[in-house]
């Protein structure tokens, strides 16, 4: 699995895809694993975070990738042309949901929390 960002037009169809991933300069393995979630941004990029693998130390770290409107990084060999997505038809069917919505949220400081410190730090020179 490598994590993978595509765009299509209002239609459906496929305008571009890429592929966002470190490869081990040992073992010529992709490390990077997935995308956990992405956005788009106020100028029509996206900003994708995922988890990834340091292959100097096996720790690991968060991926986080800003694109531009065409999926790109700048010169950042970390991008990858993707494999051609080859379409299914799964027969989907549209349905009325039986689930309840909430129309409110609980007030501000009704729910436990909890806290977590952290350290995140950068690499130089990397994307």
């Amino acid at each position: 699995m490598v994590p993978w960002l595509a765009k299509t037009d209002t239609s459906g169809n496929l305008a571009w895809q890429r592929f966002y991933y470190q490869v081990n300069a040992a073992t010529g393995r992709t490390l990077s694993q997935y995308f956990a979630s992405s956005a788009l941004t106020s100028d029509g990029g996206h900003l994708a975070l995922g988890f990834t693998t340091n292959y100097a130390d096996l720790t690991g770290e968060l991926f986080v990738v800003r694109t531009d409107s065409g999926g790109l990084v700048g010169g950042c060999s970390q991008v990858q042309p993707a494999t051609p997505l080859q379409p299914l038809d799964p027969g989907l069917v549209g349905f009325a949901t039986a689930f309840p919505v909430q129309a409110t949220a609980p007030a501000q400081g009704a729910l436990p929390a909890k806290t977590q410190p952290t350290s995140i730090t950068g690499t130089s020179g990397t994307c």
